[in-house]
């Protein structure tokens, strides 16, 4: 089975591939706003806590934002390019609350291991 990257259907398997992590004890939300994609600009938060992780349409429950184009998201997600790196070279917006980002690194790895599995079924 294959799925495209950031469809209504590989949202929903990202939800329910994060959905029974450990959540924060507070609400963290991280957006994605993905521009240029071919079904134009898709937006997404991950939701930390404080009751659940999830995946969620829309950047509403987001503390911070980050922002890039649809060849670099694909790039981070196929591990071809840095997130760090981007960040630090300006080519990921960040708008919002940094402090959202900042002592969640586990959270967010733990995360990026639970996609992990996406990268095979996707393309």
């Amino acid at each position: 089975m294959t799925i495209r990257y950031l469809s209504s259907e590989w949202l929903s398997a990202a939800h329910e591939a994060v959905k029974d992590l450990e959540p924060m004890p507070r609400a963290v939300g991280v957006a994605y706003v993905v521009t240029g994609t071919p079904e134009g600009d898709v937006s997404y938060t991950l939701v930390l806590g404080p009751d659940a992780v999830s995946v969620v349409t829309g950047t509403e429950r987001a503390g911070v934002t980050l922002t890039l184009g649809w060849e670099l998201a694909l790039a981070v997600f196929k591990g071809e390019a840095s997130a760090q790196r981007a960040f630090l070279d300006g080519s990921i917006r960040v708008g919002g609350d940094v402090q959202e980002l900042v002592g969640n690194n586990d959270a967010m790895a733990a995360i990026d291991t639970e996609l992990a599995h996406l990268r095979s079924q996707t393309v």
